[in-house]
């Protein structure tokens, strides 16, 4: 009889809690992006963060509101005093920061790092501003107000004097650089009208998920999404250490080895990159260029639509539901009980090329089978905590109503893509630049990601705007397709346990 595996038990008081959740029954949010302008006050104030209790932990109970956690840049480390020794033992990646691993990421033309709204970490091709300096400590804080009949409400009040109390607090010490407000769609759906979110995993010490065939099991190994426990390859993942000479790191656990104190049990990577989303543009190219099979030229607009994203509007997978949108049944999560291989290994119903099996290729990684895909899938996924920002183009958000807004599509909306991973090349790093950035995918060779993938638009040997749907007969093929996504900006973050935090904030 094969041993039962041992689920590492997590220290969820010491974890934060948005690595359990992401807090979807808390729906008004706000992102204060921070620059340290007197260090020695910036940390009392970390410290009295811990102290209090304002720091959100990942305990079982704990789902009240408001709610809060806190994450560091690489420079948010040096400027707040961390030993030089003890910040170059984290992830060279999270060390360089995401404007510096714009080749990898594929961030170029519009999405290149000189041209963000905020996060470069350094002057890259104009002045140092306000917009353009170094972030050093990320603030996040998740809200939701409850009238005098406990009814949920758009009232963003108590979220907002939350956040001013907050700013009072750690006054002199940070500076906010950047504040973002969220935005709760509809219906769970991002900005170009799909439902979002669908497809969540989580670690396995949370004892949450369960089986699902369709996400080769929601939950994976601990050290996947944090810190300081055994990952999907039975190891410890490589993570910050201070020196056991360092007599402000005694309250931090001994790592495995027992050579030094573990600075990252506990904690885990947060990426995050703020994506404009062209709503209109989107619709309009759907219209212009469709020659999808349907009955209607709504259908054809939206098949093809639903061609990229790899799902219908309310969720329902292709794979399942190939030709017409199954009627929605609000009483009924999403489907994603659902995997490739057998069900679907052509791409004529979702086809190989789309966002979702770009993201997530589940049983079907190009030539492999379906237990070697599985695997290969599982080493490289991440824990997403997105959310909307911006009103609706249209409030219906319905592509026939989208379609009548032209010249309206003027304000900034989009999506705050948030994700938490244990490491930053292996996981993000390498979604980003293989399945997503890759023309070479799947049998592809000219394809990027039909959603959020750049445009290379100078002569390249392996042009990425194309997007293919196979089909039987003859495949169809869409070419030049526009940029429907912009990067507004991005950072690597470091979001530690509570005793990290201490650490972090100790008298120096």
């Amino acid at each position: 009889m094969a041993e039962e595996a041992v689920i590492e038990t997590l220290d969820k008081h010491d974890i934060q809690g948005l690595v359990r959740r992401g807090y979807g029954h808390l729906r008004t949010a706000r992102f204060l992006l921070c620059a340290v302008k007197d260090a020695a006050t910036a940390r009392r104030y970390l410290r009295e963060c811990v102290d209090k209790g304002k720091i959100t932990p990942a305990t079982d109970h704990h789902r009240s509101s408001p709610v809060m956690h806190v994450a560091f840049s690489a420079a948010g480390l040096e400027a707040l005093g961390v030993p030089k020794a003890v910040r170059a033992t984290f992830a060279r990646e999270f060390l360089e920061g995401m404007d510096d691993r714009s080749g990898v990421l594929g961030d170029e033309g519009e999405n290149a790092p000189a041209a963000w709204q905020w996060g470069q970490r350094r002057d890259l091709s104009r002045p140092q501003s306000a917009e353009n300096q170094p972030i050093h400590v990320m603030i996040l804080v998740y809200a939701v107000h409850v009238d005098a009949k406990g009814d949920e409400t758009d009232d963003a009040a108590e979220l907002d004097g939350y956040v001013d109390a907050e700013k009072a607090a750690f006054e002199g010490g940070l500076e906010v650089v950047v504040e973002q407000k969220t935005t709760w769609l509809p219906e769970e759906k991002e900005h170009f009208g799909f439902r979002d979110g669908i497809a969540k995993v989580g670690a396995k010490g949370f004892g949450e998920g369960g089986a699902n065939p369709g996400n080769q099991l929601r939950t994976f190994e601990n050290g996947e999404f944090v810190l300081g426990y055994k990952n999907e390859y039975g190891h410890y993942p490589e993570g910050p250490q201070v020196g056991l000479g360092d007599a402000q790191g005694g309250d931090l656990p001994l790592t495995p080895d027992k050579k030094a104190r573990d600075l990252g049990k506990n904690g885990t990577y947060l990426v995050y990159r703020q994506l404009q989303q062209r709503v209109y543009e989107f619709w309009k190219h759907m219209k212009d260029v469709s020659r999808e099979p349907a009955p209607d030229d709504l259908g054809r607009v939206v098949g093809l639509a639903s061609k990229m994203v790899g799902r219908w509007p309310d969720g329902a997978p292709l794979v399942k539901h190939p030709r017409i949108q199954p009627p929605l049944d609000p009483d009924k999560p999403a489907d994603n009980d659902f995997l490739y291989f057998e069900g679907d290994r052509d791409g004529t119903g979702c086809p190989v090329g789309s966002h979702i099996r770009r993201t997530n290729p589940r049983d079907h990684l190009g030539d492999n089978g379906p237990g070697v895909s599985a695997e290969m899938v599982r080493k490289h996924q991440i824990m997403r905590r997105a959310r909307a920002f911006g009103a609706p183009v249209d409030a219906s958000m319905k592509p026939e109503d989208v379609l009548r807004t032209e010249g309206r599509d003027t304000e900034a909306r989009g999506l705050h893509f948030m994700c938490l991973v244990g490491h930053i090349n292996r996981q993000f790093e390498f979604m980003q630049n293989a399945w997503v950035k890759s023309p070479v995918f799947g049998g592809l060779t000219a394809d990027g990601d039909p959603i959020i993938g750049g445009r290379r638009r100078a002569p390249q040997p392996n042009p990425d705007d194309e997007f293919t749907c196979p089909a039987d007969p003859v495949r169809r093929k869409y070419r030049e397709l526009p940029q429907f996504t912009r990067l507004l900006g991005g950072g690597y973050f470091f979001l530690p346990g509570m005793t990290a935090i201490k650490y972090i904030a100790a008298e120096r």
